[in-house]
């Protein structure tokens, strides 16, 4: 169970950072399989190949990642354009979601359903990995979430995103503007 939010191009470009303080790469698939931990930001691509998740590559790059988050020691993780002065910083609930999927796609599949054409970067809070069935979850990591009879489960997820040029052009009336920073930094929170 978790929240999916993705994001795609001009956010997500050639050399945009993403910085995640603290936390441990749990593995990530590769093939069919889950390569075994590593260390902020080492990872492994589908394919197998070694990728760094803390920048990420141009579009049309030839590889995808699908690698899980864990042990953060702030639930935060941030992702900075700075080209465009564009960031957008995800918080989460960790009692809720102790994990987090980094899902990147730049033309590592190059069959249905991106035809090699995806450009997009997912930053998923989640309560269990790897991202396949919950029978696979039991049997390989047990960090599936049981949840008994009357129980509830409360967490949230909270997208901010600023830039100091980024709001000038765009009209909306519920969007907050506080110029309360130096870099008078316009801000969006979602719930």
């Amino acid at each position: 169970m978790g929240s999916a939010p993705g994001f795609g191009e001009p956010l997500i470009a050639a050399g945009t950072r993403v910085s995640s303080p603290g936390c441990n790469v749990a593995g990530s698939t590769v093939g069919n399989t889950v390569d075994t931990s590593s260390t902020w930001p080492a990872s492994k691509s589908t394919h197998g190949k070694d990728v760094q998740l803390d920048r990420t590559p141009g579009a049309g790059a030839g590889y995808s990642v699908l690698a899980y988050l864990d042990e953060h020691r702030v639930p935060e993780i941030r992702i900075d354009n700075d080209m465009l002065g564009l960031a957008v910083q995800l918080q989460w609930s960790p009692e809720t979601y102790p994990y987090l999927w980094y899902w990147l796609e730049a033309g590592g599949v190059e069959s249905f359903p991106w035809f090699g054409r995806a450009h997009v970067l997912a930053i998923e809070p989640h309560t269990s990995w790897p991202a396949t069935r919950v029978t696979a979850v039991r049997e390989s990591t047990a960090t599936h979430l049981t949840i008994e009879p009357g129980e509830e489960r409360h967490g949230f997820v909270s997208v901010s995103v600023s830039g100091p040029e980024l709001w000038h052009s765009i009209s909306s009336p519920d969007l907050h503007q506080s110029n309360d920073t130096p870099s008078h930094r316009n801000e969006r929170n979602f719930l």
